[in-house]
């Protein structure tokens, strides 16, 4: 995809390299190859117009961004151009319409919610995910990433050095290994997904590279296959999920247990590509695939010598037929690639290894391909089989299959292999993958509903439903399973199809007479439809709630019953606004067959009944029934969910303006606000480190997080300290003593007491030594970083020093409020260039060179790294006159302002987690800690302080697990 200035249409993108074409719902856009290309990822916002039966939303508008053109389109959605005019830049959105069946909108979901929890570096970053409130468009709006992909680039030259490869694949290896770690395996790892952007020298892990003239930051994208590795596979039978020719033998056998050793081979044969000119296997998808699991990896002998050994090992160990005799985790795979970065000496780009395109099977593959005759040798060797490997292993993962994280070698079970004999069933099923896909896209273009759509009806529980394998449904007039009915192989592999509806549906449609329950396990469907519901996506929740009772319609009866009542009012109410009486009727029919003893249910059905039939005359009275319907049935829920009721008011008063009803809402949002912040707090976790003063005395306090503001007390960690700094490993913590015979920079043990008198070391011997700012910890905990005005000129200067006490202090130049990159040996700061001009947030090296300016406001301070590395949080008075946070990106410098409020808000700390800034605040006329998300948006009470803050910029804050 292409950045403005390069125009795509449907009609002219070429057809994807064929070693490059995926498999499944997150198949790769097409790209076209410009001259100076450019890549775009996308994430999703909200609100927006009625896009129901829109499949081309070219000239549109979602929410603040104004669709341009359509980029290219796969099974999951279409990608667009767009223009963010909120914040004044090109991105592009991924867009999922209404018509895609469920299975394809839960994985969209699943993605948009994947990507929008991993903040890395190398990953291409989301701006905003979000679901159209008018025609429930979902999208996922991404940032554009000027430069080619790695695909391009090996089209271009064919192979790349050993230092080139290796320096491109081995952030994208740290990006993997971040991915893992928070539970998510990418599963599509290929040249077309790793973006080169191009970037000055001076920026953050740049990489520069023997054939390109600028350098560039390697990113990571394309998660639209990605799967938590706690989370059921979505996929409907016979379906195989990435792309052939970079795929696991685990993949390409269907395994059930895919982890993050499957990226680990896929990665190993990015790099073979990259290294040998071609990928490691070509052919038919069915050649393919088999060729994975068991034929062995063979490599030219002309590209083995010319190969360093550290590389043909790193090579040679991740394209390991067994994912036992893998690395056991992407972290390590990171680290010798990036060794070997750093230790091969820079090249040019490496010629072509033999001429031809002899054996060249698909069409798109450059010319510079390695004819397999020749002189060869085996890099990895072929799969065996064994006697416990006969038997039929599944083309697909189960419904019930168990994904595991990564083991140790020694500690893993031999992954079952597919016998030779079973060839037959691999054809097959390779032939049903192109089927289903096929089918899938249809589906998605057909602008059909949703496949449950048709199931709204609780009475279509009446219809006998089939019993799936390892799922079964009962009959409502017996409860027994019903009999088990076997899908003919193409039934197997269309389901898309067989469960889409035929025509499109709005609202309740008439009950099918046979449909196969969800390859869905019992717990997955139960976990999402209450996600779905504590979200009051009613839509989606009913679509969960039905699968639900579909499998068991006994499992949790009485709150599923329950659930999918709310639910149907609650699409009743939408409807009832949005002016759409027959359908919000049809809605509250069905509520009533769950729960035909709700008098309030009754209340509101019959007055929507009414004002769908009144005349002109009858209109007004019509509404006010309508109004006090909802009214009463928002009062019904306040002390349980005053959200909802907040919801049920609001559409009341949008049907019948009422001054006293607006009194009564300001106080049930009072009421949802308090609920709201309830509950996020119950999910935070870790404990805040801060200091104050109390009774005139310096000191510091911890203070658990995750309980109400009434219920957080602190605890006492030190008296005479302030600008507490703790370090990574949780055991040491550095502060400022403020004790007249002892100050300067201290720490202690926790673990060794919590009296001063127990501190351990002094780490420097000038008073002056993190007085003003607290001093920050390096990611390895062994060497410290702070301001000081030592030298005697009153001038802030920073400094460095190990964690060991010792006087082996660097000096880095003027600046201050310095903090350490969690990922690379960089600092920010508050200072300027080397000449003391140009003042604002900068970054350095440790040892003080290569500085380059982040901010150009020097009242810009206390600047926190965000946990991946890819922002600073900072405080700020400079920028409107007021103490107030921001973020800046340090990839594209954007900056995003998080507070906005008369009262100071400074001491920015970021929760481990990184979703969430912690702050301290005299809102409400007193000193509190709040917290706001990451991105911005409403503030929130975190608890009062121990103590108050009369120079606020003596004191800091940490958040800490």
């Amino acid at each position: 995809m292409m950045a403005p200035g390069n125009p795509i249409s449907p009609d002219n993108l070429p057809p994807p390299e064929p070693e490059d074409a995926g498999m499944g719902s997150g198949a790769a856009v097409p790209e076209a190859v410009p001259a100076a290309p450019s890549h775009v990822a996308a994430e999703t916002g909200t609100a927006g117009h009625d896009l129901d039966a829109v499949t081309d939303l070219a000239g549109k508008t979602i929410a603040h961004y104004c669709v341009e053109e359509r980029l290219g389109g796969g099974a999951m959605g279409s990608v667009y151009r767009a223009y963010d005019e909120k914040n004044g830049r090109m991105v592009a959105l991924k867009v999922l319409l209404p018509g895609a069946d469920a299975i394809l909108r839960e994985r969209f979901r699943r993605e948009a919610r994947t990507v929008s929890t991993l903040k890395h570096p190398h990953i291409v970053r989301t701006l905003q995910v979000g679901q159209t409130s008018s025609g429930g468009v979902i999208f996922i709006a991404m940032e554009l990433v000027e430069g080619a992909s790695l695909a391009e680039l090996l089209e271009q030259h064919g192979r790349l050095a050993p230092r080139d490869a290796c320096a491109i694949l081995a952030p994208i290896a740290q990006a993997l290994a971040y991915a893992h770690a928070q539970g998510v395996v990418h599963r599509d790892v290929k040249p077309s997904n790793i973006l080169l952007r191009r970037v000055s020298a001076e920026t953050p892990g740049a990489v520069a590279l023997g054939v390109l003239p600028d350098p560039v930051v390697p990113l990571l994208s394309d998660f639209g296959i990605a799967r938590a590795m706690d989370a059921p596979e979505l996929t409907s039978a016979g379906r195989t999920i990435g792309t052939p020719a970079f795929m696991a033998p685990e993949q390409c056998a269907g395994s059930g247990e895919i982890d993050g050793r499957a990226d680990i081979y896929a990665l190993g044969a990015v790099l073979y590509r990259c290294l040998v000119g071609r990928a490691p296997f070509s052919g038919s998808t069915t050649q393919i695939l088999h060729a994975h699991v068991y034929d062995p990896v063979m490599i030219p002998d002309a590209a083995a010598r010319a190969m360093p050994q550290a590389v043909l090992a790193i090579l040679t160990r991740s394209m390991m037929k067994e994912p036992a005799q893998r690395y056991p985790e992407m972290a390590l795979v990171a680290e010798e690639l990036a060794r070997c970065a750093a230790l091969l000496p820079a090249a040019e780009n490496a010629a072509p290894l033999i001429d031809g395109d002899s054996t060249r099977t698909m069409a798109a593959l450059p010319a510079t391909v390695l004819p397999q005759p020749g002189p060869a040798r085996i890099l990895v060797p072929a799969a065996p089989v064994t006697p416990r490997s006969v038997g039929v292993v599944p083309l697909r993962p189960t419904p019930s299959a168990t994904v595991v994280r990564p083991m140790t070698p020694s500690g893993a079970e031999p992954a079952r292999r597919l016998p030779r004999s079973q060839m037959g069933a691999l054809i097959l099923g390779a032939a049903l993958v192109l089927l289903s896909l096929i089918l899938a896209v249809t589906v998605f273009s057909s602008t059909l509903p949703s496949v449950f759509s048709s199931e709204r009806l609780p009475r279509a529980a009446q219809a006998t439903l089939t019993q799936g394998e390892g799922v079964a449904t009962a009959t409502p007039a017996t409860g027994s399973p019903a009999p088990v009915q076997t899908p003919s192989p193409v039934q197997a592999q269309s389901g898309l199809a067989v469960l889409a509806s035929p025509e499109p549906v709005r609202g309740p449609a008439p009950a099918p007479t046979r449909e196969p329950p969800p390859a869905v396990p019992l717990d997955s469907a139960w976990s999402d439809a209450q996600a779905f519901f504590a979200e009051r996506d009613w839509r989606a929740a009913l679509d969960w709630l039905i699968i639900v009772r579909r499998i068991d319609e006994e499992f949790e009866r009485g709150q599923v019953e329950s659930m999918m009542v709310t639910a149907y009012v609650g699409l009743a109410t939408e409807a009832t606004v949005a002016g759409q009486l027959q359908e919000a009727v049809d809605y509250l029919d069905e509520a009533l067959q769950l729960a035909p003893d709700s008098a309030l249910v009754e209340q509101m059905h019959a007055a929507t009944v009414a004002l769908a039939e009144a005349g002109v005359g009858e209109r007004t009275q019509a509404r006010q029934a309508v109004q006090r319907s909802h009214a009463d049935y928002a009062a019904s829920l306040l002390a349980d969910d005053p959200c909802a009721a907040s919801e049920h008011l609001a559409a009341a008063i949008r049907v019948l303006s009422d001054p006293l009803l607006l009194e009564h809402l300001a106080v049930y949002e009072q009421s949802c606000t308090e609920a709201q912040t309830a509950d996020v707090l119950s999910q935070l976790g870790g404990r805040i480190i801060y200091s104050a003063q109390q009774d005139g005395t310096y000191r510091i306090f911890q203070m658990a997080v995750g309980q109400t503001e009434g219920e957080s007390s602190s605890l006492l960690l030190v008296n005479n300290g302030t600008q507490p700094s703790l370090s990574p490993n949780g055991r040491m913590l550095a502060f400022f003593s403020t004790r007249p015979d002892a100050q300067g920079l201290y720490g202690f043990d926790l673990t060794a007491g919590l009296s001063v008198d127990d501190r351990s070391l002094r780490f420097s011997n000038a008073v002056e030594d993190a007085r003003d700012a607290p001093a920050r910890w390096s990611a390895q905990g062994d060497r410290l970083a702070f301001t000081s005005t030592r030298f005697g000129d009153n001038r802030y200067r920073v400094y460095v020093t190990h964690a060991d006490g010792g006087e082996d202090l660097e000096t880095l130049g003027y600046g201050k409020d310095p903090a350490w990159n969690p990922y690379q040996d960089l600092l920010v700061f508050n200072g300027s260039d080397e000449s003391g001009n140009s003042p604002g947030l900068w970054l350095m090296r440790a040892d003080g060179s290569g500085r380059v300016r982040l901010t150009d406001n020097g009242n810009d301070q206390r600047p926190a790294w965000t946990p991946d590395g890819s922002a600073v949080v900072f405080m700020s008075n400079g920028r409107d006159g007021n103490w107030e946070l921001y973020r800046v990106d340090v990839t594209d410098l954007s900056i995003t302002r998080l507070t906005d409020h008369p009262a100071q808000d400074g001491l920015p700390a970021i929760s481990p987690d990184g979703q969430y800034v912690a702050f301290m605040s005299d809102r409400d006329g007193y000193w509190r800690i709040w917290f706001v998300p990451i991105d911005g948006g409403e503030a929130r009470p975190l608890g009062r302080i121990g103590g108050e803050l009369p120079k606020w910029l003596e004191h800091a804050i940490q958040w800490v697990r």
